[in-house]
């Protein structure tokens, strides 16, 4: 009998760490995994907000900000693409988070009903605090870049009485009810303060309410108040709760 060599070949594992997804990629996996994507996306968020919170917690909303930053570059962009009316670009929190008149605890009350009128802390940075215009008009943006400039034929920017903002505390969010294209203008050139008109802290809403990163819902009994429309903004609708339990100031 004869014996034959037996050749063992062993193949090595490579050590190179796996390649980060693209954002084609990434998008792609979202569209293709549905809800469970989503909500990976939406933990992988938090987590980053948990650790934060631990290391230094006043940090939480340099975080708020720079997650908001593609949901306000998206809200103030609309306009660029395609014509609207001013309906159609609206960027409240009823689109943004959830249902204000939605009944959220177990006597029927809303977030309209919890939110508490609160003095303004300060006013709001144009180009440095997280604000949502939403500019509808194309020939009021194109003015309002090319006038309101620095040097610009508008002169310097400055909040007058057309321009109105309600902000949210403890999210630092400030939605605009006024003046939407000059103060778009003001965000992007990194120009101007606005004092809010209005001021809401809205903390006793997450005794009530909590979001997953695909729908908000109800704590007392679970049930469902709406879809997550907005990715970033349910993060920073959390992120708020860790802001609360933190006591970090605005």
């Amino acid at each position: 009998m004869i014996k034959e060599d037996v050749k063992v070949i062993v193949v090595s594992k490579s050590r190179r760490a796996p390649r980060p997804l693209s954002r084609l990629s990434a998008l792609r996996r979202r569209a293709a995994g549905g809800q469970r994507a989503q909500r990976e996306e939406f933990e992988s968020i938090m987590e980053i907000a948990r650790i934060i919170a631990r290391k230094d917690p006043q940090s939480l909303p340099a975080l708020i900000k720079l997650i908001g930053r593609s949901s306000q570059a998206r809200v103030m962009n609309k306009v660029l693409r395609y014509e609207q009316d001013a309906e159609d670009c609206e960027y409240e929190e009823r689109n943004a988070l959830f249902d204000p008149f939605a009944p959220i605890t177990p006597d029927g009350r809303r977030l309209d009903d919890l939110k508490r009128k609160v003095p303004a802390p300060r006013p709001l940075k144009l180009g440095v605090d997280l604000v949502f215009p939403w500019p509808w008009e194309r020939g009021r943006i194109i003015n309002s870049l090319c006038e309101l400039r620095p040097g610009g034929a508008g002169g310097e920017w400055r909040q007058d009485r057309n321009h109105g903002i309600i902000l949210w505390l403890p999210l630092g969010v400030g939605w605009v009810c006024g003046g939407n294209h000059s103060i778009t203008a003001g965000i992007i050139h990194a120009r101007g303060e606005v004092m809010p008109e209005e001021t809401y802290d809205i903390s006793r809403v997450y005794k009530h309410v909590v979001c997953d990163g695909v729908e908000y819902k109800r704590v007392h009994d679970g049930t469902r108040i709406g879809p997550v429309p907005d990715l970033e903004m349910a993060a920073i609708f959390e992120i708020g709760r860790l802001i609360k339990k933190h006591r970090v100031g605005y």
